[in-house]
């Protein structure tokens, strides 16, 4: 893909950019230089509204939108997700959690309460100046991302609003583009995204839990 093809597609898809919070997007590179071969990456510069991009779980969307822009990204598609927490139907039919599901929901469940606890009552501005709470917290989330991935696919069908590709490609994030992720995007994933997976857990686990069923 040459520079004028690849701007042409950013310049089609700009209303959606906007939507997510990039406010520009440039090429670079070895493309935007005319000096790309048939094995060059694509390397797109964004500049984010930091008031739409509230969190990481944001930033991932955002990357992930880019990525399904350009084919030979292979990046997968973003989900889309709304901010309620996490209740099971009523009337839903029973499914049992089974035993990886309850371990991923112990897990899920042991890092959000760690990352609640370093935290503490800290506001962002304390956060931000506070580098090894900073780093006890990003490690509590790459946990989450990782231990997130092996929650099967029933509990996640009863639980569609929390944004699982987000979730589990966000150790990516913390681990590769740590340079990219500001301290107030991980005090905001903790304050907005963690309390609706550790209702999921709850819920999962005290169902699990209830008289009359076995995972």
């Amino acid at each position: 893909m040459d520079r004028d093809a690849a701007i042409d597609i950013l310049r089609a898809h700009e209303p959606e950019l906007q939507r997510l919070g990039v406010r520009h997007a440039a090429v670079f590179g070895s493309v935007a230089r005319g000096e790309n071969h048939a094995g060059s990456d694509l390397d797109v510069m964004i500049e984010i509204d930091e008031a739409a991009v509230r969190d990481v779980f944001d930033y991932v969307g955002v990357i992930h939108f880019i990525g399904d822009l350009f084919p030979i990204s292979g990046m997968c598609p973003i989900a889309k997700c709304s901010r309620r927490m996490s209740s099971l139907k009523q009337n839903e039919r029973p499914s049992m959690l089974s035993r990886r599901g309850r371990e991923a929901c112990l897990g899920i469940r042991e890092n959000v309460e760690a990352a609640f606890d370093f935290i503490g009552g800290m506001d962002a501005a304390k956060f931000e100046q506070d580098r090894r709470t900073i780093y006890a917290v990003t490690r509590c989330l790459e946990i989450i991302s990782e231990v997130s991935r092996r929650v099967d696919t029933a509990t996640k069908d009863r639980h569609p609003h929390i944004p699982w590709q987000q979730v589990s490609s966000a150790g990516n994030i913390y681990r590769h583009e740590y340079a990219n992720v500001l301290p107030l995007q991980i005090w905001r994933t903790v304050q907005e995204r963690l309390p609706e997976l550790l209702a999921m857990c709850v819920a999962e686990l005290q169902r699990a839990d209830a008289p009359g069923t076995s995972g």
